[in-house]
Formats: structure tokens, sequence, C-alpha cells
């Protein structure tokens, strides 16, 4: 992973939520620039991000899946900062609550730290996997599902991350009806800045074709690898671990009879046994 990348990454991740957190429009022309994209497009990218070549709906779609992770960003520091104002989070300035202190470097400084730790939890798209089609649907469902909230909400609520022995509070309220309060305020700030950002509509919109195609190339290998698993239970030759019956590929008519000759076998050696136990046992009539 490449240092400049990560770190520029990750300073324009802290600069969009932080712009968030004062109430300004992180997604406009004077506090969001191309650069700004491309550094989030590399960082995603390189950390296990969000694009790769085999999902691009289209030319755009690196740019317009890092603007959407801007887009997440921003709400989550709209919702951080509405929440520090009606907790009272303003006013102290040790451990965690540092981040809401008026000095600007302190708060920084935090917020680059949480950003460090949610970056790797982004996940890629392109791997062909079953826990990519999750993704998708995480994608294209509630924004509160999505990897990016997810990610952000972790490493800023885990209490493994506040020493709380050495006098740190966790930065948000975690009670039900402030965490509650605390989405309300980002799925308002998330929808706004979505309805005026068409091109990450159109990405999302998008992604169901790349989900089309994902599912269809699942199905095709899994019905390409049938013939390779076991006739019983449907597992690959790597995964058998019966060591009292070999491994028949169901793809092979004999050795799939065989498995069916060798199960009867063993059944009824398993019930003799356990006759022969039951007439040996104390107790047994004679």
């Amino acid at each position: 992973m490449d240092p400049v990348t990560v770190a520029t990454g990750l300073s324009v991740m802290s600069k969009v939520l932080g712009l968030g957190m004062k109430g300004w429009n992180a997604l406009d022309d004077q506090s969001f620039n191309k650069d700004d994209v491309e550094g989030l497009r590399a960082l995603v990218e390189t950390a296990g991000g969000v694009v790769s070549s085999k999902a691009k709906a289209s030319a755009k779609a690196p740019s317009a899946a890092a603007t959407h992770l801007a887009l997440v960003l921003r709400a989550f520091g709209q919702a951080l900062g509405r929440h520090r104002e009606l907790h009272g989070l303003v006013s102290l300035s040790t451990g965690w609550r540092r981040l809401f202190d008026d000095d600007e470097k302190a708060r920084e400084k935090e917020i680059k730290l949480r950003m460090k730790l949610a970056a790797p939890r982004l996940t890629e798209l392109g791997a062909g996997t079953q826990q990519e089609l999750a993704l998708l649907d995480s994608l294209q469902g509630s924004p509160l599902a999505t990897p990016y909230f997810q990610a952000l909400w972790w490493a800023f609520t885990e209490p493994g991350l506040t020493n709380e022995e050495a006098g740190e509070l966790r930065p948000l309220d975690l009670t039900p009806t402030a965490a509650r309060e605390f989405e309300r305020t980002f799925l308002l700030a998330y929808l706004s800045g979505l309805a005026g950002a068409p091109a990450i509509a159109d990405y999302l919109e998008k992604l169901e074709d790349y989900r089309t195609l994902l599912v269809r190339d699942l199905l095709l290998r899994e019905l390409a690898s049938w013939g390779g698993r076991h006739v019983f239970g449907n597992v690959r030759r790597d995964q058998w671990q019966d060591a009292g019956l070999p491994f028949f590929a169901g793809g092979d008519v004999r050795g799939a009879k065989r498995g069916a000759d060798a199960a009867t076998a063993q059944g009824r050696g398993e019930g003799a046994a356990a006759r022969a136990q039951a007439a040996a046992a104390p107790g047994a009539a004679a």
C-alpha cells in the first residue's frame, strides 16, 4: 500500500468529515475539488475500497464511487456536529472529548485517527464472491447499511477504542434515543446531498447491472463445479473431512454408485456394531 496514497486519502476523509461537522457543503466546488475525489478514489482502491475494473459501470464510476463515500463522510460529520451540540459535548477537552474541543489541531488529529481506523474496513467490489453480493445489496439499500457508514460508526463508537479508566469518554451518546436521533440526522443530510448529486444516484442505479452479472457468474461457477463435489452434501474435495468415507465426486456416475454402496455398507457396519454392543451390555437379555 503506497504510504503517500494512504496519507492523502486519509487527509481528504478527515477534511470532508470535519467540514460536515461545521455544517459546510463539502461537495461544492470551493471545498471539494477533483484532487479530493482522486485522493479518495486512490485510497479506497488501494485499501480495499469501492470499485475495481470489473465493477466499472461507466467511465465515471471510480469518481462517482469516491464522491459517494464523500457524501457519507459529510453527512456523518453533520450528524456528529449536531450530536455534540445537542448533548453538550463541546466544552470538554480531555480524552475523546478533544474531538469536540475548539482547538482545531486537536480535533483534526482525533478525526484523522478515526479515519485511519475506519479506512481498512472499506470493502472492494470486483471479487466475484457471495460476500460481494451482500456488499452490493448494502450499497443499494439503506444508507445506514453501507460499508462506509458502518466503518465510521465503528470507529466512533467501538468501546475498545476508548480508555475510560484514563478518563476518556466516548464521542457519542449511545443511548437508544440518541442513536436514533443521530441516524435520522445522518439520513436527512445524506438524502439532501444525494438529491443534488445525480452522478452518485446514477452510479448506484447502474450497480444493479453489475449485480445481475455477478449473480449469473456465481450461478455458472456453482453449476460448473457441481461435478467435482461430493455426492453427499455437495461439499468440495478440499472441504471433505470424513475420514471414514472416501470422496466420491457427483459428476462420476461410478463414483457416485461406489459412494452409495460405501455409505450403505458403513451404515450396516455401524448397525451391527451397535447391536453387538447392546447384546454385550450388562443386563442384556440372554
